[in-house]
Parts: C-alpha cells; structure tokens; sequence
C-alpha cells in the first residue's frame, strides 16, 4: 500500500498545480494535462488490484516528467505575466491560418499612453494596466477567437470568420 499512498500524493499534487492554473490555459492544453494526470491514476488502480505488478512508481515518473516537459513548452507558448499566447504562438497561428482555407479577422490592439502610467505612477501600475488589458481582452474575444500578447503594449487576436448558413426548410 505504501507506493499506492506515495503516489496519491503525487496525484494530489498535480491535481492541485491543475486546477490553479486550468483558467489560463486552453482546453486543447489542459485536456492534455488531464491526460497526463489520468496515467498515474489508472497505474494506481491497477498497482492496487493486482499487487504483483509494480507499475505505478514507474507511471509517476513518467508522469511528473510528462507534467514538466509539458509545462516547459507552455513556456514557450503563453506570456507568464498575462497567461495569454505569446509572439511565437501568434506566428505559429498565422501560419496554420495560411495554410488553410480559413477566414481569420485579425484585430491588433495597442495600450495607449503605457510610458505615461510607468512616468506617473510606477511599473508596478503599467504592470497591472497590461494585467487588466489582457483581461479584458481575453474575455472580449472568449469563444470566438484567441488572443496573444505580440509586444510590451501590443496585443492581437485572430477571430475565426463563420459563415451564415441560410436556413432552406424542412
């Protein structure tokens, strides 16, 4: 019972880092973490009914380093302070765009008078001018399209155009 008890603190762990920071992220990447969580889960389970196979020390493992390769390319991807996609996504984004047939409205969005607010009133400020910008931003175009952060004051978001289907009857 004892690799069953380590490992539920384990998966207690990542579970918690999960749901602290699932809001920031997008589906597509936090089905990805569950997935990731879900592997030492199912070990556990089987560790559990059948005691002659050691498989979860070695499903933990795997997972935590799964979990930080994972979160290390999200790194990559998102800008820490805002949690919203960086320039690099953006390019990544724009390039799938050009390669499909899809209609995109690009809407860039620049944060007016930012040297002013770091003037006046400190970094600190312009720091949660951007936090709040992003915010906004982010549930401005929630389900509709995504946003990135491109620059220090500069965002973007890519708007997927849907067509109106006329409606012919039954």
């Amino acid at each position: 019972m004892l690799p069953a008890i380590v490992s539920t603190y384990y998966v207690i762990g990542l579970t918690m880092a999960l749901l602290r920071n699932h809001a920031g992220y997008e589906q597509e990447d936090n089905k990805v973490l569950i997935l990731i969580l879900l592997v030492p889960v199912l070990c556990m389970v089987i560790q559990i009914m059948y005691a002659d196979i050691i498989v979860i020390w070695a499903s933990v493992a795997i997972s935590l380093l799964m979990y930080y390769v994972y979160l290390r390319e999200l790194q990559f991807t998102y800008d820490a302070p805002t949690l919203i996609k960086n320039r690099a996504a953006f390019e990544k984004a724009i390039e799938h765009y050009g390669n499909t047939s899809e209609q995109v409205v690009v809407v860039v969005i620049d944060l007016n008078q930012l040297k002013t607010i770091n003037d006046c009133f400190g970094h600190t400020a312009g720091d949660e001018a951007i936090l709040d910008c992003a915010n906004v931003i982010k549930q401005s175009f929630k389900g509709i399209g995504s946003p990135f952060r491109i620059g220090g004051d500069e965002f973007v978001c890519c708007a997927r155009i849907y067509q109106r289907r006329k409606w012919t009857g039954l």
